[in-house]
């Protein structure tokens, strides 16, 4: 049970690096986009595979593996005034047997600033440093809690878009972008 844990945590942490989990969705039905140039396979700069597929009519299943470890993500695209954000949420039960540790994880949504283009996709996430340092100074005000350490955002959607808003406009909010490339194709 102890392997099994670490390996999650560790894929966790493969997979989220230094996301902020949040309790509420960043999009809404007027925010939600689709861009078919998503769909596809991507290979990470360090390493690592994404997938996405369309999954209805506005949203995505994302893949992520690396390694010998997968997960699955509900995926959404969200269109803040100029920027292009993604919304990720875990697909189905966490990989874990034990039925109380089950009732211990909370699935949270996290955000990317997204760029995309035909072949590369840049995902960044809010950098916690610049976060933590935000909040302490008073600069910062969207609704939280510290649990364990972990800053978790409790806002409701209009007032995490109003941050990610803010946030889009601040170079320094911003962690440096994981670079993903389009697979290439047998016939390419």
């Amino acid at each position: 049970m102890r392997k099994l844990l670490l390996a999650i945590a560790v894929a966790g942490l493969l997979i989220t690096g230094c996301l902020i989990p949040s309790l509420h969705p960043l999009y809404t039905d007027d925010t939600l986009v689709f861009d078919g140039r998503l769909v596809g396979t991507w290979d990470g700069e360090e390493g690592g595979t994404w997938v996405f597929e369309k999954e209805g009519e506005r949203a995505y299943c994302l893949t992520h593996t690396s390694g010998e470890s997968s997960a699955r993500f509900d995926a959404h695209l969200v269109r803040l005034g100029a920027g292009l954000f993604m919304d990720t949420f875990p697909k189905g039960e966490p990989p874990v047997e034990d039925d109380i540790c089950k009732l211990h994880i909370v699935p949270a949504h996290c955000f990317w600033r997204v760029e995309l283009g035909d072949d590369a996709v840049g995902l960044s996430v809010i950098d916690l440093d610049w976060l933590a340092d935000m909040i302490g100074e008073g600069k910062v005000t969207v609704r939280h809690e510290e649990v364990e350490g972990t800053t978790v955002l409790t806002a409701s959607t209009k007032e995490l878009q109003k941050f990610m808003l803010d946030c889009a406009k601040i170079d320094e909010a911003w962690s440096d972008a994981l670079e993903l490339t389009r697979q290439k194709t047998g016939a390419e």
